[in-house]
């Protein structure tokens, strides 16, 4: 894994995928009183309303003609599946999609408007159903993050920040599977080598900062967080290392730091956004003490039910 394959990476989706908003937001200078410039990466205007896409069109752009004519299938907790059906209905390829019970209502409906074959599974039993859908049908199955494929999809996003923004000081970014930070990491350490990289978890979900104190890879027994799309156990054997060499710090979030976040974009800045999309954000606000210069959040996504969105942004916020 390397930055070269990253480079690739962001030539073979160029054609597919416009890119998204980097903006400077005084508001929250003004709000912390913060002494550098803050800039918001605003994934949520991808055309599935998450970096996820990015993965996914990297992934299928690459597969043969007999592999795509096979279809493809992966298991999700919805913004990669989302994706995923996305992607493959562009390049018409059949997608089969394994959800958890609990997925949000908002991200089934997206998917079913690109007409995938969807499974519901516990958590427990997604695996199983996985390996057999693939035996018996010769699908191709698709990672949502412990695939070098799938993380040089996602650091395309850092390679854009840099042509948006040459100068970047510091970086914060989400870990659930470590995806996504861990192919943005190495694309801008490698071309950066002084930034700085935070990683921000959810307390219910800090498998890795566990691991950071231990370590070694710890795996949970338990998650509970809001944030949906950061829900694992543990993050990726692949993205581990990688997160290990080039992430400077890890920090955590509360659910109510989460919720915070997410009403202070959507009251200051009319930007909507699911709780799993603010966790950088709420990192930066709860961390910002003692950094200066150019910083880049990462908003990552905004596919949350509407009732629930209404609920948590209606909370008191920062500062």
């Amino acid at each position: 894994m390397n930055l070269n394959e990253i480079r690739h990476a962001k030539i073979r989706i160029s054609d597919f995928l416009k890119p998204t908003s980097l903006a400077r937001c005084q508001v929250l200078e003004r709000d912390l009183a913060f002494p550098g410039k803050i800039y918001l990466k605003f994934e949520n205007e991808q055309p599935t309303g998450s970096f996820k896409v990015r993965a996914a069109f990297n992934l299928i752009s690459q597969l043969s003609s007999e592999k795509k004519d096979q279809g493809v299938i992966t298991n999700s907790t919805g913004n990669f599946a989302l994706a995923v059906a996305y992607a493959a209905h562009f390049f018409l390829v059949r997608a089969t999609l394994i959800l958890p019970t609990d997925t949000p209502r908002s991200k089934i409906d997206k998917i079913m408007k690109f007409n995938p074959l969807i499974s519901f599974s516990k958590e427990a039993d997604s695996e199983a159903l996985m390996g057999s859908l693939i035996q018996k049908n010769g699908y191709t199955p698709l990672h949502p993050y412990n695939d070098y494929q799938t993380i040089s999809g996602f650091g395309t996003l850092a390679l854009e920040v840099l042509e948006q923004l040459p100068n970047v000081h510091h970086f914060f970014g989400p870990i659930g599977g470590g995806g996504l930070l861990s192919g943005c990491a190495l694309a801008l350490k490698e071309t950066l080598p002084t930034i700085k990289i935070y990683g921000i978890e959810p307390a219910g979900a800090g498998d890795y900062f566990a691991s950071r104190m231990a370590g070694k890879k710890v795996s949970l027994n338990f998650v509970d967080t809001i944030a949906d799309g950061l829900r694992y156990p543990c993050v990726g054997e692949l993205n581990y290392p990688l997160l290990n060499q080039f992430v400077d710090h890890v920090h955590l979030v509360s659910d109510i730091e989460i919720k915070q976040a997410l009403a202070w974009l959507w009251k200051k800045l009319k930007v909507k956004a699911e709780p799993a999309g603010v966790v950088s954000l709420a990192g930066f606000i709860n961390n910002h003490k003692n950094i200066n210069g150019n910083t880049v959040i990462l908003i990552t996504g905004k596919n949350v039910e509407e009732e629930k969105f209404k609920e948590w942004s209606s909370s008191s916020f920062y500062p």
